[in-house]
């Protein structure tokens, strides 16, 4: 599965976003498109995703999202 975000910060813009899953950092990404390519074998697991978004400035913004998935292994 792929985390897709779009961030932006009109005034220094961004530096870097950080991918959380269930609390733990598991990705950093400093180039544009941010996203992180997540493979986890499970299925009817509940997963909380948080992204970390940080300017030139050092001001930060999170959102997270909780999901359900199910994915099976091959």
């Amino acid at each position: 599965m792929t985390v897709e975000v779009s961030v932006n910060d009109a005034q220094t813009g961004v530096e870097k976003v950080e991918f959380y899953v269930n609390n733990k950092l598991e990705y950093t990404d400093y180039v544009l498109p941010q996203s992180y390519s997540w493979s986890e074998c499970s299925f009817g697991k509940t997963y909380n995703f948080k992204v970390k978004a940080y300017d030139y400035s050092g001001n930060s913004a999170t959102d997270d999202v909780t999901l359900r998935v199910f994915s099976f292994c091959k």
